[in-house]
């Protein structure tokens, strides 16, 4: 657990102050970005230690931080840094103050017809920006798809994503 860890020194480093969620791939935590004299808020996707040493997981995590890398849309998580802490790779993306869709589907229940229009078209906007840079998501599901508290979406979570 990296809660109450910097990583990095100086001018580039990462205060991670929070676990956000974790899977089988990794952990993700928020945490406070210093970079040249500013501090950003960030999602920090962490590899889980036990997967560093295979190559199929490593590949997965390594094409996720490489297609983000081309993609920079509004509707569509932001890329702002890679790396390793202790030979475990990360991953520093947008922090996305909201909830995903799947866990606002199960607080709310049932959503308007007008509120699903309107995710859907900011779905739409970004999977149109993504396959016009040849790069398929291939993983949509409702826990993907984070909501912003004034209602905006974000696409995130490109692991499987073809280019």
């Amino acid at each position: 657990m990296l809660v109450g860890q910097t990583i990095g020194a100086g001018a580039y480093r990462f205060e991670v102050d929070k676990e956000l969620g974790s899977g089988a791939m990794g952990a993700v935590y928020r945490a406070q970005f210093h970079r040249d004299g500013t501090v950003l808020t960030v999602a920090l996707k962490v590899v889980l230690l036990g997967l560093a040493g295979n190559e199929g997981a490593m590949a997965r995590f390594e094409r996720e931080a490489t297609i983000l890398k081309q993609l920079k849309h509004p509707r569509i998580v932001r890329l702002y840094a890679t790396g390793t802490y202790k030979k475990t790779p990360f991953i520093a993306m947008e922090f996305i103050d909201g909830e995903p869709l799947d866990r606002l589907l199960g607080r709310r229940g049932r959503l308007g017809w007008e509120e699903v229009a309107e995710y859907m078209k900011q779905l739409c906007e970004a999977l149109q920006y993504a396959h016009e840079k040849g790069i398929i998501h291939r993983d949509l599901k409702p826990s993907n798809l984070m909501v912003t508290k004034d209602g905006n979406l974000k696409l995130t979570d490109f692991g499987i994503a073809k280019d």
